[in-house]
């Protein structure tokens, strides 16, 4: 029988963990002492018998390791051998954590309910900094005021945070009504903030999980009347959304019937008018490249701004540009006349980089829309996905795809995959600007890309059968938390950064292999309703 850890071997676990997920959402440093605690406190603490035959008899965590030993074999076949050691660097994590947590003794339930609150606390700590950040600090990109980790990989802690307060108050992990007020007050909170964030991904991702989540429980509700409200209160999620989406669409593309023959040749000020029939953009409906007098536009702008017509605004774009599409999207003339029904507001507004009236920043799902759809246009007309997050990524997948094709089976090792994105962008000579020659952003093309066909499917091996086959003392939240992983690798990298990896590697053997209680084999009905 095993002895027991020394009491100050134990708190040093524990003050290991709390530090590590209290970082995870809010600091890299924090990230890093959380895992040389664990790291120096596994070795110094011995047992080592113990340990390893915990570890083995644990066959899911043996798996999810192999994720880190795919990379550790790309190294046998690399040329960029400096990228690929600081690529082990960032995924470390994937081995360290599953490492230690499944070969130490396990939490008590109450311990893991306590670390994530402590967790939920941090990422509400992480949102009224990023508040404050916006209110105080002069940003021009709203995704800046996430100061601790990027903002995407902090919306899927908000997603998982939100998921983990709801979970908890249902579940009535604290007795007290005013801190289970708090609780449903948090969660309430990090939704609000994760549409201030303006994350459409992370917005998306959550509702996707929720959907699945409810799809997936429906049926499995001992009460009629309940599987029959979950399954519709899922289904009314995509039909709503999808109504939305098409009803904005329809507004923004609606034809306005000019007549290109009937076009006048001169402005109110007697500025002969510039019209490019040929260039047929719309916004609204409206098309851009007609009624220009860009020189009177540009005398009655610098009357009414402090921002120069032939400068950039305070987004970064040329102001020139958000003006004459502000314009057209109310339906004015761009000349001194249209300029005029301007509002000191809209003015402004342009100055903040708006450049369609219907697509303000005060709904992030419209004007994320409006931002896809004015994409697409100018992509039709100008073939330079350049700047546009949506038609970039198509471009990292096109290019992924094509690497992968070239090299199927081995693929291309550990650290070459950001020289083969480059030489690959100049071989088709893609219309991408040197600053957005990026990398896939779809994690499953990079794994194929790096290791080839057999790593993929390694890959999903080691990510997908643990969680068929170890169940959680948490099972609702480790769905949630599966769920956003598998979706944010569609569009992300997840894995290619420390808060990424930290992320999966965590959560990942916290919820599987961090109790007591769980065990693995496949989940009975008790387990899954838990």
């Amino acid at each position: 029988m095993e002895g027991r850890s020394p009491s100050w071997h134990r708190r040093i676990y524990l003050l290991g963990i709390f530090i590590l997920i209290v970082g995870i959402p809010t600091s890299h440093f924090l990230m890093s002492v959380g895992q040389l605690i664990l790291s120096a406190n596994w070795i110094v603490e011995g047992n080592y018998r113990s340990k390893f035959r915990r570890l083995l008899s644990r066959k899911g965590a043996l798996l999810f390791l192999l994720i880190f030993t795919i990379h550790l074999l790309g190294l046998l076949h690399t040329e960029n051998f400096a990228y690929a050691l600081k690529d082990i660097r960032i995924k470390l994590p994937l081995f360290v954590i599953p490492f230690i947590l499944a070969s130490s003794r396990g939490l008590q339930k109450g311990e893991m309910q306590w670390l994530l609150m402590a967790y939920t606390g941090a990422v509400v700590f992480g949102s009224i900094r990023s508040l404050w950040e916006l209110w105080s600090a002069d940003q021009t990109d709203i995704r800046q005021i996430s100061v601790f980790i990027s903002h995407i990989r902090f919306a899927l802690n908000i997603c998982l945070a939100i998921f983990i307060l709801f979970y908890a108050y249902f579940k009535a992990w604290l007795r007290q009504p005013s801190l289970r007020i708090l609780q449903l007050m948090m969660a309430l909170w990090l939704m609000a903030f994760l549409y201030i964030l303006q994350a459409f991904t992370g917005i998306v991702v959550f509702m996707s999980t929720l959907f699945i989540l409810m799809m997936y429980y429906a049926p499995r509700q001992p009460r009629r009347w309940l599987r029959i409200a979950l399954i519709i209160t899922a289904l009314l999620l995509p039909t709503a959304f999808a109504a939305y989406v098409w009803d904005v669409t329809r507004s923004l593309r609606q034809d306005r019937g000019v007549d290109y023959s009937k076009l006048e040749r001169y402005s109110a000020g007697g500025e002969y008018y510039h019209h490019d029939t040929l260039n047929r953009q719309t916004i609204n409906g409206y098309p851009i490249w007609i009624y220009l007098a860009e020189k009177e536009l540009e005398q009655a702008w610098n009357r009414r701004s402090e921002i120069a017509y032939d400068s950039i605004d305070r987004e970064g774009n040329q102001l020139r540009d958000i003006l004459i599409r502000y314009l057209t999207s109310r339906g004015l003339r761009k000349d001194a006349e249209g300029l005029s029904y301007l509002s000191d507001e809209e003015v402004d507004m342009i100055e903040e980089g708006t450049a369609n009236r219907l697509c303000s920043q005060v709904n992030v799902i419209k004007a994320r829309i409006c931002e896809i759809l004015w994409e697409y246009e100018n992509y039709k007309w100008t073939g330079n996905p350049s700047g546009h997050s949506v038609l970039m990524r198509w471009e990292y997948w096109k290019t992924g795809w094509r690497i992968a094709k070239h090299n199927p089976v081995l693929g291309i090792g550990s650290g070459d995959i950001q020289d083969a994105f480059q030489q690959e962008y100049d071989r088709i000579q893609s219309p991408l600007s040197p600053e957005w020659r990026l990398r896939s952003h779809n994690q499953y093309l990079s794994i194929w890309i790096a290791f080839g066909i057999p790593g993929l499917m390694l890959f999903l091996f080691a990510l997908f059968y643990p969680a068929k086959r170890c169940r959680a003392v948490f099972p609702l939240l480790f769905y949630a938390f599966f769920i956003i992983v598998c979706l944010s690798m569609i569009t992300e990298d997840t894995l290619e950064t420390q808060a990424g990896a930290t992320f999966v590697a965590f959560f990942f053997a916290f919820l599987l292999w961090g109790s007591r209680e769980n065990t693995e084999g496949n989940a009975t009905q008790k387990d899954v309703s838990s």
